[in-house]
């Protein structure tokens, strides 16, 4: 490999002609030209030619080729004229209409290409990941998946998960230090990879390869091929075809064998007729309809904001039980806006809506909320202008609510200088960033109310700093839960002096003996649509799980306001589900609606609990914790705005919009597809019924052959194929939602169905 990790910083930044502000839009189009997109090269791509000649690989229609070759060979070519034409019909029709479902799925999967943060002309922004180039700089924070190979700047905390590189699960801690030696990619500690994840942490970064170039565009080169995969539902109608074909071949011998034995007839017109009745019992359009209707529907699907990433994930929407979904963002609208803050024991209220500067403070006269809007600006890592804005909702609220008053992020990071970060990790449920001016340094928290009260032993009130007992740590508790019963969502602010010889990367000390500033109280408030979605779920027979991070009295706020519980109805929380056992578990499930403060270990123990009991789940995450309960449940939604690079991997359907009535308008079209499926194989069926039925009677009540080879053929290409596009993708049923979710293990062709061909035929 190259020796960028030998290289020094700005030897690197020389070798690439980059600068500290990135390069310019017009260097990135010609880089892109000279290195080509930031992407693998898979080894078999989509073939319109493969796909063509694929139509003709089917066992009857190659039956049926032979018996065109027979007619031409032993009788009246025009037999064999009249097949060719016909089979010739049907490939065009199945490759038509196949084309276009491959291509609609891959536009489908284009819209889902991941984003990387770069720095270009000096300015932060987000582009596809395939336009990054080498000499980019890039941005990453945890979640992200790392698009290229890049030489690390600076960061904070790092440690990459390159399990997918080199097989190592532990997770590999990065510094930007300059290295003497790197015999291997393992010993690169100051270098990202390609396709790895960052696990905790942030860092800046220099790309150095990009796609087919990177270390795992290398491997790619000798060992990467697509596959496709049938889904369930896909294998159960090709299993049911091979059936079909069994009966059909045995019919067509008893028929040969009858005409040819007992009535006389010749033997290639009988041979020719025989194969005929075969495939006229076959229903050939079959799996194209099939194909056609799912990749139909996940069109559709993404016309609601809903991208599903793989058919198979169609037939699961339709049996969908339990939603397990989490709050913010998906419930509620993402607009976090701060309205209340308290600091120097009062509350002060704050006016105005979403990411609009304009808005007022209903009491100034102590400085101490000052101090407590420095602490949230520089333990921030969003960016925030009139025209857009970067990061965290909940860290753009506070840039916000500090801009009301004329404190500004540029104006403080000119006053502080960065000298390290703790990130947030979901254990430790705070932040923390170590500052220094022209005199001392100083670490600034923020986070969970609970963790930050906990961890100080001081208050500034009034300017003063004075010492915190655990009566007036219990007091401030209840101003939290004060704020949590409006629904507000509470962040805990403080900060400590820093020594001169204590360790900014040693958390332990550092976020200790805090001075506590304040509580930040933020509304988030549901989206109009969730409450009737809800009532929606209820009719399906489907159970809506709320699991969030945030505190209980919030999270009940919240789950009342849409209707999901009622006044008295009962919340967990994550320190109770430790007491319980699974079956005591399972039970609470049952008529408990809301998971409070939970960690994703509390996600997968729930999803193992309502699996254990055939409940077929489907969960939503966006951060890079989420992604084992996304991977595990029968359908992990990611989400499209707020969801990291590593949540959308692990997911099985990316909402575009984070909203919750998209995952329940995704599962009503999922059922419909299923129906309309459905539709389709009992019209086929009792369409074949009638054929059988005119022809055996035909034959044992020897009279004269009912239908000709060609009339049989030419019947099935009027009444099958255009009949059954149009049933594929027919409307659903207006009462869809009001039936129970169906039971994955039902099979197709079922008892109830074979009855209807029957009942309406015989």
């Amino acid at each position: 490999m190259p020796d960028w990790g030998q290289m020094s910083v700005k030897e690197v930044l020389v070798s690439l002609k980059t600068g500290n502000d990135g390069i310019s839009e017009n260097e990135a189009r010609l880089r892109l030209i000279d290195h080509g997109r930031n992407e693998i090269v898979q080894k078999h791509k989509f073939s319109a030619l493969s796909l063509f000649f694929s139509q003709f690989t089917d066992f009857l229609i190659i039956l049926l080729l032979f018996a065109s070759i027979v007619s031409f060979a032993t009788s009246d070519p025009t037999d064999g004229i009249i097949i060719l034409c016909i089979v010739a019909i049907n490939a065009i029709i199945g490759f038509v209409q196949e084309y276009k479902a491959e291509k609609s799925l891959a536009a489908l999967r284009s819209m889902i290409s991941l984003k990387s943060k770069v720095i270009r002309n000096g300015t932060e922004t987000v582009i596809d990941r395939s336009l990054v180039v080498p000499g980019d700089i890039i941005m990453l924070d945890e979640g992200d998946k790392i698009p290229a190979d890049a030489r690390l700047l600076e960061c904070y905390n790092l440690s990459i998960d390159e399990s997918c590189l080199t097989g190592e699960s532990v997770k590999v801690r990065k510094d930007a230090l300059q290295l003497k030696e790197i015999k291997n990619i393992t010993e690169a500690k100051n270098m990202v990879f390609m396709g790895t994840n960052v696990a905790t942490g942030r860092a800046k970064a220099i790309v150095v390869a990009t796609g087919m170039e990177t270390e795992f565009g290398k491997i790619a080169r000798l060992t990467l091929e697509s596959k496709k995969e049938m889904s369930p539902l896909q294998q159960e109608v090709s299993h049911m075809g091979k059936i079909i074909a069994r009966v059909a071949i045995v019919v067509c011998i008893i028929v040969f064998l009858i005409g040819v034995f007992l009535r006389g007839q010749g033997i290639i017109e009988m041979f020719t007729y025989s194969i005929s009745i075969a495939v006229a019992v076959v229903p050939e359009g079959l799996p194209t309809v099939l194909t056609v209707a799912l990749a139909m529907g996940v069109r559709k699907m993404a016309r609601k904001n809903s991208i599903v990433k793989k058919l198979a994930s169609v037939e699961t929407l339709g049996s969908t039980t339990v939603i397990c979904t989490d709050k913010t963002g998906t419930i509620t609208k993402n607009e976090m806006t701060v309205k209340r803050i308290f600091a120097s024991n009062r509350f002060i209220n704050i006016s105005g809506e979403g990411y609009n500067k304009a808005g007022k403070f209903s009491d100034t006269k102590t400085k101490d909320y000052e101090m407590l809007l420095k602490a949230g600006i520089l333990c921030n890592n969003a960016s925030f202008q009139d025209d857009r804005s970067i990061g965290d909702p909940t860290e753009i609220a506070i840039l916000v609510a500090a801009a009301k008053v004329g404190i500004e992020k540029e104006q403080l990071e000119r006053e502080f200088t960065k000298l390290h970060e703790i990130p947030f990790s979901s254990e430790r449920k705070m932040m923390t960033a170590i500052y220094a001016d022209k005199q001392k340094r100083f670490a600034f928290v923020k986070g969970a109310p609970r963790e930050i009260v906990s961890r100080c032993n001081r208050i500034l009130v009034n300017g003063k700093v004075k010492a915190l007992n655990s009566a007036e740590k219990e007091r401030l508790m209840q101003k939290d839960r004060d704020m949590a019963e409006t629904a507000l969502r509470v962040l805990g602010t403080a900060y400590r002096e820093v020594g001169k010889k204590e360790n900014p990367a040693d958390e332990e000390v550092i976020e200790n003996k805090l001075i506590f500033l304040g509580f930040f109280g933020m509304i988030d408030p549901p989206r109009d649509d969730v409450a009737g979605a809800i009532g929606l779920c209820r009719q399906a027979g489907i159970n809506v799980i709320m699991i969030t991070g945030d505190q209980k009295t919030t999270a009940k706020a919240v789950a009342k306001q849409i209707g999901l519980i009622s006044k008295d109805e009962e919340a967990i929380t994550g320190e109770d589900l430790k007491e319980m056992t699974d079956d005591e578990l399972f039970e609470k499930i049952k008529h408990v609606k809301v998971f409070a403060r939970t960690s994703p270990s509390d996600k997968l123990r729930i999803i193992a609990v309502l699996r254990k009991h055939n409940q077929v789940i489907a969960m939503t995450g966006d951060g890079v914790n989420d992604a084992p309960a996304l991977k595990k449940s029968d359908i992990g939604v990611a989400m499209g705005i707020t969801g990291t690079d590593v949540s959308k991997e692990a997911s099985h359907m990316v909402i575009t919009d984070d909203s919750f009535t998209t995952i329940v308008s995704a599962v009503e079209e999922g059922r419909g597809i299923y129906d309309n499926i459905k539709k389709f194989v009992l019209y086929n069926m009792t369409g074949i019924a009638s054929e059988l039925f005119i022809i055996l009677v035909g034959i044992f009540a020897s009279l004269p052959l009912p239908l000709t080879a060609i009339q049989i053929l030419l019947v099935d290409m009027g009444t099958e194929i255009f009949p059954s596009l149009a049933l594929g993708l027919d409307n659903h049923d207006a009462n869809i939602m009001q039936r129970k979710p169906r039971d994955r293990s039902e099979r197709m062709m079922n008892k109830e169905m074979i009855l209807s061909i029957l009942s309406l035929r015989f």
